[in-house]
């Protein structure tokens, strides 16, 4: 509460009038100081108030992104072992086209209505899928070697068997350009010998 000081009651001046010496905190000076400094405090109150909602705001949004990177970690890792477990390359190829756009849908769904986490989610897990694309690509051309080199190895075996077992040597003749002609075609394409491709 502001203080008013107060002057000794009023003096009679000789000539009879009455000299009041009162200051002008008696007149409602003093409340006013009295109030700036209560309107300092509620300033300086409310700059602290904010800081500390704007900290609280920011661990909030931190540990939104960590529940989100979490869900994209886990989600890709998930279907990384699907596709681990895949031996059909087509199938590869559309589980992880799939599965793309399905945690990308999880994830858009998990950031809620905030925009900056869909964004920063949506960045955060092209790039993720960027990295696992290299790997899935080479997991499917492995897959396709092996799947064509299986049936380059069944085709050759069938084909002995029909040597081992033709008695006309011009059979067996145009049976081995047949078996030398499949084996330079899957050489060319890469699917035999030192460079593999497909």
């Amino acid at each position: 509460m502001a203080r008013i000081p107060m002057s000794p009651g009023p003096r009679v001046a000789p000539d009879g009038q009455s000299n009041i010496k009162a200051t002008p905190d008696a007149f409602g000076a003093g409340v006013g100081t009295a109030t700036a400094g209560v309107g300092a405090t509620l300033i300086k109150a409310g700059d602290e108030w904010a800081q500390v909602a704007a900290k609280l705001a920011r661990e909030d949004e931190i540990a939104a992104r960590s529940k989100l990177q979490t869900q994209m970690v886990t989600g890709l890792s998930e279907l990384r072992t699907q596709l681990d477990a895949e031996t059909d390359p087509d199938k590869i190829q559309a589980l992880w086209t799939e599965g793309q756009r399905s945690l990308q849908n999880t994830i858009r769904t998990a950031a809620g209505g905030n925009r900056r986490q869909q964004e920063w989610a949506t960045t955060q897990l092209g790039l993720e899928i960027a990295r696992d694309q290299q790997a899935v690509g080479r997991l499917v051309l492995g897959r396709r070697r092996e799947r064509n080199l299986a049936e380059l190895n069944d085709g050759l075996f069938a084909l002995n068997q029909q040597v081992g077992t033709t008695r006309n040597m011009d059979d067996r003749a145009r049976l081995l350009e047949t078996g030398t002609a499949q084996i330079a075609a899957a050489v060319t394409a890469g699917c035999a010998g030192a460079r593999w491709r497909c």
